[in-house]
């Protein structure tokens, strides 16, 4: 595999990371300059800032997604050995 087609591969890999998460990051619809920070990190530095936004740049805390919460709703109340408890063992 020669040089060329190398650097070609992975400048093509970035830019397709680029591409995609600044889609991501704009269907988000976070406030302007939180956007244009985010765009700015994943476009200057080349995969680790893909990865650099992967891990900090999604939010995952907060309310659970509809079906998970209706999934926990069909399980029985956890219980320690005494009458229902809502504190956990």
């Amino acid at each position: 595999m020669s040089l060329h087609l190398v650097s070609t591969l992975i400048l093509t890999a970035h830019w397709l990371i680029v591409v995609g998460l600044s889609i991501r990051v704009i269907m988000r619809r976070p406030p302007v300059g939180v956007a244009v920070a985010w765009l700015a990190v994943i476009a200057s530095v080349p995969f680790v800032g893909a990865a650099v936004y992967l891990l900090f740049g999604e939010k995952r805390l907060g309310r659970p997604h509809p079906r998970v919460r209706s999934f926990r709703s069909c399980l029985p109340a956890r219980t320690c050995g005494r009458k229902r408890s809502t504190s956990c063992c």
